[in-house]
């Protein structure tokens, strides 16, 4: 093997960790993170990868990070990023791993000109018309409640219960080996300072990542108890009831695991709960 594709094995093992880097800032600016900390770590390695790329010879790379380069560079001084320009720039970094692994890209750098050229009030006319927008899917809770079945009181009072069966996220954090404790101390102080909830001040840190982001789901779906075997723990419903109506509310609303609010059912669980009765 030749010394120069030595050098470019080693540098395109070098971009996709720095691509991840860049992946990882731009989603943690979605989440709110500290935008100048975000913006300027993006922007080193969009402009590393144009520099290394160009002085290998890559002229599709160096092209394709030069564009992006010039155009992240619009946004500096904006303060925040909207979603269409953040989902832009992660597209942005998927063809640059398909250029590195020597795969046709169809990305449009032209797009941007079109999310970038949309006002602000039209933006926020879209976002406001997309969250004012009606949904029709009633959570399980609510469901259970215009049935007559609980009471307002009685679901608080298991959310709570159901709530308190977790672990918090930094005992999470510190018994899987996510972070330190040291870094957990940390994390509560720039809470303190900043006003931030945990999560939050852990993404302003850097010290929250997608992956920790899925362990940590993961230990708390394991953990946290079921919102149904809480309602049949505190004798709100008989088993027989929790399956009839579950059945129901899952074929009219068309339920799934997947839906948000914290308390819907799912398939998996109407399965336990029809065990209950054999």
């Amino acid at each position: 093997m030749s010394t120069e594709n030595e050098e470019i094995d080693e540098f395109k093992i070098e971009a996709i960790e720095m691509l991840d880097e860049a992946e990882a800032k731009l989603l943690s600016l979605d989440k709110g993170g500290n935008f100048k900390t975000s913006y300027d770590a993006v922007f080193r390695v969009f402009h590393s990868l144009k520099g290394a790329s160009g002085f290998l010879g890559m002229d599709t790379l160096q092209h394709h990070m030069h564009s992006l380069e010039s155009q992240y560079q619009q946004l500096k001084d904006n303060g925040h990023m909207t979603i269409h320009e953040i989902g832009y720039f992660l597209s942005g970094i998927d063809s640059s791993r398909k250029i590195l692994d020597g795969e046709s890209t169809s990305f449009d750098h032209s797009h941007f000109s079109k999310i970038n050229g949309e006002s602000k009030t039209e933006i926020k006319a879209k976002d406001q018309k997309a969250e004012q927008k009606p949904n029709k899917k009633k959570y399980f809770g609510r469901y259970l409640i215009e049935k007559g079945i609980i009471s307002e009181v009685d679901l608080v009072n298991s959310l709570i219960e159901q709530m308190q069966s977790a672990p918090p996220t930094a005992e999470i954090l510190l018994t899987n080996n996510l972070v330190s404790a040291t870094q957990i101390l940390e994390i509560f102080d720039r809470q303190i300072e900043c006003g931030l909830d945990f999560i939050h001040a852990a993404i302003d840190m850097d010290l929250w990542s997608e992956k920790i982001k899925l362990e940590v789901d993961r230990v708390l779906r394991k953990d946290r108890k079921l919102i149904g075997e809480i309602f049949l723990s505190k004798g709100l419903v008989t088993p027989a009831i929790l399956v009839d109506v579950l059945d129901d509310y899952i074929h009219t609303f068309e339920a799934d695991e997947k839906s948000s609010g914290g308390f819907n059912f799912s398939i998996a669980e109407l399965e336990i709960f029809n065990q209950r009765l054999l």
